[in-house]
């Protein structure tokens, strides 16, 4: 199975709460460009898993609109996610489907360096993906795209 990471998009400010910051108008419109790359890469995850924090469900929402997969919300991706709560939700899929989780730093580059000892940097809208081992207790870091990559790959017009 896969296991994709992805880092929210670009946020406001902390001028609000943290659980209540938004996607900026340009985090909106970066994230929906890397949607169409993720399309194009024909992802096609079981499911996607997003932290309960509003910038985390926007970018969630922009990219199951363009994969046409539902989103749900799970704490365990909220702050302090780790390795360790990723078998409870694999387990809610079947055995080889692919899972899109969409979180936060840094708790994201550190579950990639937990399963497969790769040291990464997510910038706001990057994406890792991981072939998981049965367990999902080891993997291997397929690939990184970051949003510069996207926005290198993306057709505008």
């Amino acid at each position: 199975m896969r296991l994709y990471l992805l880092r929210h998009g670009k946020a406001e400010a902390h001028n609000v709460s943290d659980a209540q910051r938004r996607l900026t108008p340009a985090g909106v419109r970066r994230m929906e460009w890397a949607a169409q790359v993720m399309a194009r890469l024909e992802m096609r995850p079981a499911a996607i898993f997003s932290s309960p924090r509003v910038r985390s469900r926007q970018t969630a929402d922009i990219v199951a609109a363009a994969l046409g997969v539902e989103v749900a919300e799970r704490r365990a991706l909220d702050y302090g996610f780790n390795a360790a709560n990723l078998p409870a939700l694999l387990a809610e899929l079947p055995t080889d489907a692919d899972l899109l989780c969409v979180g936060h730093n840094p708790f994201l580059p550190m579950v990639v360096q937990e399963l497969s000892g790769a040291q990464v940097s997510m910038k706001p809208g990057g994406l890792a993906r991981l072939k998981l081992d049965g367990g999902a207790r080891h993997g291997i870091l397929e690939w990184l795209i970051t949003p510069r990559v996207f926005d290198a790959l993306e057709t505008r017009g």
